[in-house]
């Protein structure tokens, strides 16, 4: 998974470090069309990812409503 081994850049903490600051906490929330997860690595709450993400998976058939989160399993990976 690319999105996996990709690194923040510095754009994300001044993004971060602009919501920080002009907002209190809880006001604002990031909408963004990436599907790298780089938001919510780098820390950003209330995200919404429109066009989801990379890093969270599900069967694509009904056998199970569990979705995998990369970010919590960083060593998950697909068969090749």
């Amino acid at each position: 998974n690319d999105a996996q081994e990709a690194r923040r850049t510095a754009g994300y903490r001044t993004l971060r470090a602009w919501q920080d600051c002009l907002f209190s906490s809880g006001r604002a929330f990031t909408f963004t069309s990436n599907v790298d997860g780089m938001h919510l690595r780098e820390g950003f709450a209330r995200v919404f990812e429109c066009h989801g993400s990379k890093m969270r998976w599900q069967c694509s058939k009904p056998c199970r409503d569990e979705v995998w989160d990369l970010l919590l399993y960083p060593s998950f990976r697909f068969p090749s």
